[in-house]
């Protein structure tokens, strides 16, 4: 399980954890690599291959997609939406064999 939470102070935290109903092997840790300018985060969050994506929009610029690697907590911005205020979700299909 992955689960990401904006705290007060609008530094994101990741909690990654093996169950569900067992976050005691869980890991709490402050995720680098983020925006300083953090208004919101998007409402849906993708995790794939030790990554999780998730959208962060910023208070004096456009919104984007971070990549964050699970393994090191560090963040990489990567898709930008220009002319965006806002990105409440995102989704990601894979191709019908």
């Amino acid at each position: 399980m992955f689960a990401a939470y904006l705290p007060v102070r609008l530094s994101l935290t990741l909690i990654t954890a093996t169950s569900r109903r067992n976050l005691e092997g869980g890991l709490l840790c402050v995720v680098g690599g983020l925006p300083s300018n953090i208004s919101s985060i998007g409402k849906t969050t993708y995790a794939k291959n030790g990554n999780v994506y998730i959208s962060i929009n910023i208070t004096d610029g456009y919104p984007a997609i971070y990549k964050i690697d699970t393994s090191t907590a560090q963040a990489v911005k990567g898709l930008t939406i220009d002319k965006a205020t806002d990105i409440n979700g995102f989704g990601y299909m894979e191709p019908i064999k």
